[in-house]
């Protein structure tokens, strides 16, 4: 299947679910937004042929600058700027 399906998933005390889950993509629906930058780090195959994807995100700020970097500007001085 290559489309976007919208279903609930129960998950058991084992942690698992149904069988009809199997060898799918899924996410937990939330109807809040926010920005985020993502960066893939590396993707590569495992020992079974899986695709494993590393990366990370960082929350952004309504302007788009990384909310950890959004530092006082008049704290510091700028040297040599070009």
């Amino acid at each position: 299947m290559t489309q976007v399906e919208e279903r609930s998933m129960v998950i058991g005390a084992t942690g698992k679910t149904t069988p009809e889950f199997a060898n799918s993509v899924f996410t937990q629906y939330s109807s809040s937004t926010s920005n985020r930058l993502y960066k893939a780090e590396m993707i590569a195959y495992d020992e079974e042929g899986m695709v494993e994807i590393t990366g990370s995100h960082v929350p952004l700020e309504t302007d788009g600058r990384i909310t950890y970097l959004n530092m006082d500007a008049t704290l510091f001085e700028v040297q040599n700027e070009q």
